[in-house]
């Protein structure tokens, strides 16, 4: 199976904590990057895609 690579946003920096920390434990899951708002995390996918590393997806909060 391939590797699912992650982006994860969320305004509070515990939560990110605590997910990150079940990510890790599970194989097929690779954070690529956090972001605390929806503005940080657009302006890390622009650089992500320019760089070829974007996530295959977003796990965020509402």
């Amino acid at each position: 199976m391939n590797m699912i690579r992650l982006m994860l946003v969320d305004d509070h920096s515990i939560v990110r904590n605590g997910i990150r920390l079940l990510l890790e434990q599970v194989e097929d899951f690779q954070l690529t990057d956090e972001a605390s708002d929806g503005e940080e995390a657009l302006e890390k996918l622009k650089k992500a895609a320019a760089e070829s590393t974007r996530p295959d997806f977003v796990l965020m909060d509402i």
